[in-house]
């Protein structure tokens, strides 16, 4: 089962399972990737990474939560037009 791949790294997984609402906030395990740099559970709604070595952003051993749709974003998979809010619509925090 997928969520084994949480399994492969304690930090991650410590951070998953620390989230009360982990399958509303991360989704299910889809990948896992791992290196001499860094080791990622990707999931249905972001990806979870920790990190082997020093980074600017990052101490070894921390493990941080990117946004999948940021990524895409930030890597120009978005048409520029699609990534900016519409007016008339509410805010996120309406949807509390």
């Amino acid at each position: 089962p997928r969520i084994q791949l949480i399994d492969r790294d304690p930090g991650i997984r410590e951070v998953f399972f620390g989230e009360p609402d982990w399958g509303g906030y991360f989704g299910l395990p889809t990948a896992w990737f791992d290196n001499d740099v860094v080791s990622v559970l990707r999931t249905e709604r972001a990806a979870l990474q920790r990190w082997k070595v020093d980074v600017p952003w990052a101490q070894v051993g921390t493990v941080t939560i990117v946004n999948g749709g940021s990524i895409a974003v930030a890597s120009g998979l978005v048409p520029y037009a699609a990534s900016q809010p519409v007016s008339g619509l509410p805010d996120s925090s309406s949807y509390e």
